[in-house]
């Protein structure tokens, strides 16, 4: 879903998938979560936590693909968002389209 909001299909067809365009959409997909989940009434950490289960089952260790980080690192990056986004609520939400800040930029 936060490649569809980030538009990142729109973005590889305009500029390709090279240049680290992938694992910067990645990275930006992952950061994402911890919005989505506040905004639909969920507790951001959550991300967080699924991704200590999930990861270290599916990582994929030295066979992992060079596109995404490894799971501890998404963690840290996921985990950096969770500030971000208390600095930035009212009234329970976040507003991701103008607050938060893409590692994938519009000309990459």
């Amino acid at each position: 879903m936060a490649h569809n909001l980030l538009g990142h299909l729109d973005h590889f067809e305009k500029y390709g998938r090279r240049g680290g365009r992938v694992r910067n959409s990645e990275r930006d997909a992952d950061r994402l979560m911890p919005w989505l989940l506040y905004n639909a009434g969920y507790d951001p950490q959550a991300a967080v936590d699924f991704m200590r289960d999930w990861g270290p089952r599916h990582g994929g260790g030295i066979l992992r693909k060079r596109t995404h980080d490894g799971w501890d690192e998404r963690v840290e990056f996921i985990q950096a968002e969770l500030p971000r986004i208390e600095a930035v609520s009212i009234n329970g939400k976040a507003d991701w389209r103008t607050k938060f800040v893409p590692f994938l930029k519009e000309d990459d």
